[in-house]
């Protein structure tokens, strides 16, 4: 290949013919080292803590600048979800709905209220980021025993939300909980035995877990 050659040879001038096909090849690797290593400060900013898997140490200021960036991404998802929601509110698919930090941030574990058109309450989480599909979601306590509670809990999860937002939603996000809740208590009642306590926690799911069902793209 012309481009490895040249790179091997040390020998790359901006009078070299293939000079601009040199640097498109280097920024797509680069791009690409640089995109997992995004990919995981969106989710080490969620969880306030934690280790990358990629070979780059993470900066405080790049921890911070995901955490700012991300509470954009969550804002942006809420929006979109909004949109969608007073769409199909118009077409009477549902009979209303309210978006819960539309003014502020309500910290409930859900981000809207829906009313099918048999009066039935369903909450509604967005799930948002900027990367793929399969990125995973976070999940904290509240929102984990939430659902335990309330099975009428859905998750919206948009994504491409950089270049091209799309949105899948996902009615059977409660199997999470059957799975993960009656372990969490098991282990929890057994360490309290010894006076330990679990006071909160994070988990985090990728969308393609096989106990889960998304719908096709509706945006």
């Amino acid at each position: 290949m012309i481009i490895i050659g040249n790179l091997n040879s040390g020998r790359v001038s901006q009078q070299d013919r293939n000079f601009n096909q040199i640097i498109a090849f280097l920024n797509t690797k680069i791009n690409s080292l640089n995109f997992s290593y995004f990919e995981e400060l969106e989710l080490l900013s969620q969880i306030s803590e934690g280790t990358l898997t990629t070979r780059r140490n993470p900066r405080r200021y790049d921890i911070e600048k995901a955490q700012r960036v991300f509470k954009e991404i969550g804002r942006k998802g809420e929006e979109i979800v909004n949109e969608y929601l007073q769409r199909i509110r118009y077409k009477g698919v549902i009979r209303d709905f309210k978006w819960m930090n539309q003014n502020s941030e309500s910290g409930l574990p859900f981000d809207f209220k829906i009313q099918d058109n048999n009066g039935n309450l369903i909450y509604s989480d967005s799930k948002a980021t900027s990367y793929r599909f399969e990125q995973k979601m976070i999940f904290s306590s509240q929102e984990l025993q939430f659902i335990n509670q309330n099975r009428n809990y859905m998750v919206h999860r948009v994504f491409n939300l950089s270049e091209n937002p799309q949105l899948k939603i996902c009615n059977d996000i409660a199997n999470i909980t059957d799975n993960f809740m009656n372990n969490y208590m098991h282990f929890n009642n057994a360490i309290e035995q010894n006076d330990i306590y679990v006071n909160s926690m994070k988990i985090s799911v990728p969308p393609t877990n096989r106990i889960l069902n998304f719908y096709d793209e509706v945006i």
